[in-house]
């Protein structure tokens, strides 16, 4: 187990800290010259409310849609191919 620790405290520290910090920091306001301030769930309310982020939620969702369907079949292929299971030309 001792041996493993080091790695263990290296995602502790370097991964999770970080995130875990900026979860805590979107409930907050920060201008970084004055503490955070609680703001609760304000934030996101923003967001949801905000045209030009529905327009680019939108606009992401639709092309990764359009990428994930054009590469699908390629997916399909290395799959196939590393399984064995290929159609021989």
């Amino acid at each position: 187990m001792a041996f493993v620790m080091p790695t263990i405290l290296f995602f502790l520290v370097f991964k999770y800290g970080p995130m875990l910090w900026a979860m805590g920091l979107s409930f907050t306001t920060y201008d970084m010259m004055k503490p955070p301030r609680w703001v609760g769930l304000e934030n996101y309310e923003s967001i949801v409310r905000d045209p030009i982020f529905r327009a680019a939620l939108l606009n992401t969702l639709g092309v990764d849609s359009i990428s994930l369907e054009t590469e699908e079949p390629n997916l399909e292929r290395v799959f196939l191919h590393h399984t064995g299971r290929a159609l021989r030309d």
